[in-house]
């Protein structure tokens, strides 16, 4: 499977995302892309921290002379979906997905591709490492484990100011829409048209109840929970770029 991707855009975006889909990372069976992620980051020089649950902490220091700027901070799952049709003989705990490139969509043979979060971490890591980027803040990627919150309270002080918007830790199952109302910074929500998990109305709500001056909506159409990226990736992918660059920028 290797190279499979390459040709695609963003390449650097791609070529994570395959490295990603070679590692087995099923729910709750996490350790083998916790391990990819520590000995990426020692390749790249980024600061690497792991809590005692799995949540992986990835840092690029502030460029010299913005240590005062403003700080980024992207965050993303490390587990997938693992599902499969009844006729597939492979196996999540050994097998690299098996990608497969059709008419110009990416996707797996007759198991579910792992997009959903293997996208969020491969944009994340690319931006991490983006050899453009000579002026910009510290960046803070948040890798977490399902349920998506951080144990590790040492983390969790040190990274205050950047988390404690977020997450409210004395009541750690707040709602969404009361956590974006205390959440005035840059905001993107990427929202499937026909998500059978999250409805589609609860983006719009999210949306619609966000303070922030700085916002953007973006619905992806024909889409459900899994295939948002797929069935959207240019406007995905430009989405997010558009917003990282006014945040680098301020």
């Amino acid at each position: 499977m290797d190279n499979l991707l390459q040709g695609l855009e963003p390449s650097l975006v791609w070529e994570i995302f395959e490295d990603i889909s070679r590692i087995p990372r099923c729910s709750k069976n996490e350790e083998k892309i916790q391990e990819y992620l520590r000995k990426w980051a020692e390749e790249h020089n980024i600061f690497y921290k792991k809590d005692r649950i799995g949540n992986v902490l990835l840092t690029r220091k502030a460029a010299v002379g913005y240590e005062n700027s403003p700080s980024l901070m992207l965050q993303a799952h490390q587990d997938m979906v693992c599902e499969k049709t009844p006729e597939s003989r492979h196996n999540f705990k050994v097998d690299p997905i098996p990608i497969i490139v059709e008419s110009g969509k990416v996707t797996a043979n007759n198991t579910s591709l792992g997009a959903d979060n293997g996208m969020g971490m491969a944009l994340a890591m690319a931006i991490l490492i983006d050899e453009k980027l000579v002026d910009n803040g510290k960046i803070e990627v948040y890798k977490t484990i399902d349920g998506e919150l951080f144990e590790d309270e040492e983390l969790a002080i040190k990274h205050e100011r950047s988390v404690k918007k977020l997450i409210d830790r004395e009541t750690k199952f707040k709602l969404n829409i009361d956590k974006i109302k205390a959440f005035h910074k840059p905001t993107l929500i990427i929202h499937a048209e026909f998500d059978h998990i999250i409805p589609f109305s609860d983006g719009e709500a999210l949306y619609h109840a966000s303070p922030s001056p700085d916002k953007a909506f973006l619905k992806i159409p024909g889409a459900n929970h899994n295939d948002i990226f797929m069935r959207g990736p240019q406007e995905y992918l430009s989405a997010v770029k558009n917003m990282v660059d006014r945040v680098i920028k301020k």
